[in-house]
């Protein structure tokens, strides 16, 4: 049986489970680290461009991402940003 490689390559460089719709997807990582994450629907399509360092699971349309280092957002399933305060993030993590 003939082997056959290089026919495509990946689109994304990672891919998170989908949650309420969408996945998180990784373009420009370099063995597993850095690049930028961004959103697809089921059916592949880029939702939310890839601009985050960092990019959680949708739940209740909304996720938490951050587009600088240190600077945690929830974004809704449009990629608009909402900048978190200490008491918001401690209330997220700690909520049932």
């Amino acid at each position: 049986m003939p082997t056959v490689i290089g026919l495509f390559s990946p689109k994304f460089d990672g891919v998170s489970d989908f949650s309420d719709g969408l996945a998180a997807v990784n373009v420009g990582a370099q063995r597993g680290m850095g690049g930028k994450w961004g959103y697809i629907s089921k059916t592949g399509g880029v939702v939310i461009a890839p601009r985050f360092l960092v990019a959680g699971h949708f739940h209740n349309g909304r996720a938490c991402a951050m587009e600088e280092t240190h600077k945690d957002a929830l974004i809704d399933k449009t990629g608009n940003l909402n900048r978190l305060d200490d008491t918001e993030k401690f209330r997220l993590t700690t909520a049932p």
